[in-house]
């Protein structure tokens, strides 16, 4: 740990009532706790909770190290956990020192761990006992994580531990499993904060408003993941977060995603790929801020025929899109074993359902995002500047690597700066534009942050030497990068950001109640670049106060459908009608565009539906919190997939709370 004055520190943690114990526990290092009076109170906490308890409160400090996990894998009656969806309640502006891991079969319920809102979020530090590391949390089920912040590295011996948490499912149920995170400050990892490889049966996971801090792994670029699980998934949504310094970020790689949703997302200095799969039924990327990603290139003999891209030798754009099909067989030659996927997917015979999965059939919708490579600070590094980065290239790094290839090159290292989209994606967006659209993306568009995402020239020195070691060239000196050169504090799990006694930022302060008391802020400055989707800035909304107060997922989300679909919902007008109405649409008939006024008294859902004369659903023009008012919608005859429909009869049924209107009108071409 940095060396501070001990004054400081204790009149840091004072504000939130941390005692000289507590601190002087955390910073030297925790003796071992009799484990039988932390049996004991965990026992005696359950029985007082019973099994019908909703929630159990959880208390923390020196003298509870260990409480938290004991707590939770004591929660069974005989093997069966007592209560499968138990909340279990962490205080504010309190440590919990977790010194095992959490080992739980769950596989009906999901285990619930939540912060108690208004104050400090509780702190959870991973710290084993005499240098034993507690390992990784093993859930075999659902995981929930709420308002927390989460110290994922061993204190004792400074090294960090694999895996937050490790998710299964029940072969024998066949459950599908599901990860929710929200509210939360995760700090470190070597591979993995969620590894979920064992989801088989269709999850679903939802990241909101999170920041994933200093994923950085020294030894290698692969590492340093929010996520992995190479199964097929039923829903991924992440949303409102940021990530820094991370490798895999979310790793699916080749694996279908039924639907995903990443939206007003920032994603800063990344070694590898922010995202690693290119099978969507439905995806939506939109308002998304990526600066300084895959920053560290490929060579086209090795890492691009390693298993990243699916095509050999193609490297990887931040965005990619392929299809299934496309796998399957390429001139009668099996090239790709598609993974499991769900029923709904496949034809009797256990193939691919081609009406459901190939290139005509898929929504993916990429929108309002930014891409910056700073090539001020990193040219040198591409360039090889003066031969600063060895090898036999003057104009870019060397690379040895050995995977795949006869022989250890040298081989040129390109793709820097990375990809926005690579030749076959730029094809495909070409080819299907009714259904795989892009607009509205800012591509090589400098854009700056109130935190600068690499601090100087030093910095990109460090980071390249790194390089030079993961390429394999040889007569390198030992990887010593000093973490500093990723980190954006102290890197230290022993010290907690936030503020010190005097409210000023630090990284040896009391923890954080928002996100704006870290030292860190990747809001845009300058020119800021806004979303033609919801009018907000582009990225994550959890570095401005006001706008996180203010920003709604659910409604931003809608937004992003409505644009994708050609769909807006107008405010015509201030005065607040009385009661529900419908208009009829005009003009009507009409050819190509019709619109549909409505009125409704009060802030709520509304769905409006096109369906044809059979009663099928053809298209859902509105489905979102829609504000008070008079309200227009426009049809522009074109289904749910963005094919234009025939002439004919339709009706628009227009739902808000108990009221219900449907409406004919005729499209004549």
């Amino acid at each position: 740990m940095k060396k501070k004055l001990l004054f400081l520190l204790l009149i840091s943690f004072a504000v939130v009532g941390y005692s000289s114990a507590q601190l002087s526990s955390v910073i030297k290092g925790l003796k071992p706790v009799n484990q039988s009076v932390i049996q004991a109170k965990a026992m005696q906490l359950l029985q007082s909770a019973g099994a019908l308890a909703d929630t159990i409160t959880i208390e923390g400090g020196d003298a509870n190290a260990g409480l938290m996990e004991t707590t939770i894998n004591g929660d069974v009656t005989g093997l069966v956990r007592t209560n499968p969806n138990r909340v279990y309640k962490l205080k504010k502006n309190q440590i919990y020192i977790q010194q095992a891991a959490i080992d739980i079969k769950n596989p009906t319920g999901k285990l619930t761990i939540v912060g108690e809102k208004g104050g400090v979020k509780p702190v959870v530090i991973l710290q084993g006992v005499n240098g034993v590391n507690p390992g990784s949390n093993l859930v075999q089920g659902s995981i929930k994580l709420d308002n927390l912040q989460w110290e994922n590295k061993m204190v004792n011996d400074n090294t960090t531990n694999v895996n937050l948490f490790i998710g299964s499912t029940d072969v024998v149920a066949k459950l599908p499993q599901s990860v929710e995170v929200n509210n939360c400050l995760i700090e470190f990892t070597e591979l993995d904060l969620f590894s979920c490889d064992a989801y088989t049966f269709g999850a679903k996971f939802k990241f909101t408003n999170n920041y994933f801090r200093n994923l950085f792994w020294s030894s290698q670029w692969w590492g340093g993941r929010v996520m992995y699980c190479k199964q097929y998934i039923d829903t991924l949504i992440v949303d409102n977060n940021t990530v820094s310094g991370g490798g895999l970020s979310w790793l699916q790689q080749h694996a279908v995603c039924k639907y995903a949703m990443y939206n007003h997302n920032t994603v800063v200095l990344n070694d590898k790929y922010w995202n690693m799969s290119v099978y969507y039924i439905e995806a939506y990327f939109t308002n998304n801020l990526f600066i300084v990603q895959n920053w560290v290139g490929e060579d086209r003999y090795n890492v691009a025929t390693g298993g990243q891209d699916p095509d050999p030798g193609m490297f990887m754009g931040t965005i990619g899109v392929d299809t299934l099909e496309h796998r399957a067989v390429v001139a009668g030659v099996v090239k790709y074993t598609h993974p499991t996927i769900q029923q709904e997917f496949m034809n009797a015979d256990s193939t691919l359902n081609a009406s459901k999965t190939d290139l005509n059939h898929i929504k993916i919708f990429v929108s309002n995002n930014v891409q910056w490579q700073d090539t001020v600070l990193l040219n040198p590094y591409y360039k090889n500047v003066g031969g600063a980065y060895g090898g036999v290239f003057t104009d870019c790094p060397s690379s040895y690597l050995t995977w795949t290839s006869p022989y250890a090159g040298p081989y040129r290292v390109e793709n820097i700066p990375g990809k926005w989209m690579n030749e076959r994606t730029l094809a495909i967006f070409a080819a299907h534009s009714t259904n795989i659209k892009e607009s509205h993306n800012h591509v090589n568009v400098e854009v700056t942050t109130v935190t600068p995402v690499i601090k100087d020239a030093s910095v990109v020195l460090e980071m390249g030497h790194w390089n030079q070691v993961q390429w394999g060239q040889t007569g390198v000196p030992a990887n010593t990068i000093d973490a500093s050169a990723y980190f954006f504090g102290d890197n230290d799990a022993v010290t907690i950001p936030g503020l010190d006694g005097s409210g000023n930022k630090t990284e040896d302060g009391s923890g954080i109640r928002k996100f704006t008391d870290m030292i860190d802020n990747f809001s845009q400055t300058g020119t800021k670049i806004l979303s033609t989707i919801d009018g907000l800035e582009v990225g994550s909304q959890i570095w401005d106060d006001t706008k996180y107060a203010a920003y709604n997922a659910a409604t931003s989300q809608a937004a992003v459908k409505a644009a994708y679909l050609g769909t807006d919902v107008k405010q015509i007008g201030t005065v607040i009608p009385e009661k529900y109405s419908v208009s009829q649409n005009y003009p009507n008939p009409f050819n190509p565009t019709t619109t549909i006024n409505f009125s409704i008294p009060k802030t709520e859902n509304v769905k409006l539906i096109v369906y044809n004369m059979l009663g099928q659903q053809v298209r859902t023009l509105v489905n979102e919190v829609v504000n008070a008012g008079n309200q227009s919608a426009t049809w522009d005859g074109k289904d749910s997939r963005g094919f234009s429909v025939s002439s004919g009869i339709y009706f628009y049924q227009l739902t808000s709370g108990s009221f219900t209107a449907t409406h004919k009108m005729i499209l004549m071409k």
